[in-house]
């Protein structure tokens, strides 16, 4: 959705139906990979980051990959 510019429709999604069916772990990871899109603003890339590292009981990994994403993305802005 991010990458068909459809960037309301696709932040509404990623809050509402992966809150709903995915735990905070994986909800994550989708988030990291949406935070890796090149193909979409840095803004929607950073706040999906920040988004994902606001979710309870994340590992280790996964925050280091997303506070990575997130400077990367933040200072391609």
């Amino acid at each position: 959705m991010f990458a068909a510019g459809l960037a309301d429709e696709a932040r509404r999604f990623a809050d509402t139906a992966l809150r709903q069916s995915l735990p905070p772990e994986e909800e994550a990871r989708v988030r990291w990979t949406i935070a890796g899109m090149f193909d979409i603003a840095p803004d929607i890339r950073t706040d999906n980051a920040r988004r994902a590292l606001a979710l309870p009981e994340l590992s280790a990994e996964t925050r280091g990959l997303l506070w990575a994403s997130l400077f990367h993305n933040w200072s391609s802005r």
